[in-house]
């Protein structure tokens, strides 16, 4: 299972590092996006003039224009991210699953699991579970411990968590360029907060997804 990954994707979290998970709702969107203004702002910001090309730059972008790829509504529960609706378009399921996975280990959590409820897993997301789980290009970077679920699959009824000094990509360099490019647009007053309504639609695929077989089954 090849990660679908480019060097010009960045990563969104609803919820910084720094931030306090929503005590009520324990849930937030992460997603996957990308600019066709990246690589402008990254060398306007590697520039020794840094304030002159900003002001360049600037004259020709009118607004961000995130164009997204993936995106997810996850919860925390337990000390764990429990992966809900998924929306992607093809071949970018199994990247976002690896960047929360990485977000897990970066703010100190034991790991991520599935949805908990069988109902919420449709048949793609079953499949990349299942690849993490018994796939040998993982066998040495993703661990898993079993819980007693409600799920058939003994793989959805798993925590999943990188094991310390391997990763799947380079997820550190995806998060490093959001922020470098989201510095220039907050330099332009624009704020991260604009990105909550692409990353929704995009999540809101996967109940669609649910609703369409659902009646597939109905019927």
């Amino acid at each position: 299972m090849p990660l679908k990954h480019h060097s010009d994707l960045l990563f969104y979290s609803e919820i910084a590092d720094t931030d306090d998970i929503p005590y009520l709702s324990n849930q937030f969107f992460v997603g996957l996006y990308r600019d066709a203004a990246l690589q402008p702002i990254l060398k306007c910001e590697s520039s020794r003039l840094v304030r002159f090309r900003r002001w360049m730059l600037a004259r020709n972008l009118a607004r961000p224009t995130p164009d997204f790829l993936a995106a997810a509504l996850v919860r925390h529960s337990r000390g764990a991210l429990i992966i809900r609706n998924v929306g992607a378009l093809s071949g970018y399921g199994p990247l976002l699953y690896a960047s929360v996975l990485h977000l897990a280990r970066a703010r100190g959590h034991k790991g991520v699991s599935p949805s908990l409820e069988p109902t919420k897993i449709l048949a793609k997301p079953k499949k990349i579970w299942q690849r993490f789980a018994t796939d040998n290009e993982y066998a040495d970077k993703v661990a898993v411990k079993a819980f007693d679920g409600l799920h058939a699959e003994p793989w959805l009824n798993m925590i999943y968590s990188l094991i310390p000094g391997h990763d799947l990509f380079d997820f550190d360099a995806m998060r490093s360029k959001a922020n470098a490019y989201w510095g220039f647009w907050q330099s332009r007053e624009f704020d991260s907060s604009l990105l909550m309504s692409p990353a929704r639609k995009m999540a809101e695929l996967s109940v669609k997804a649910h609703q369409e077989a659902t009646a597939a089954v109905v019927v």
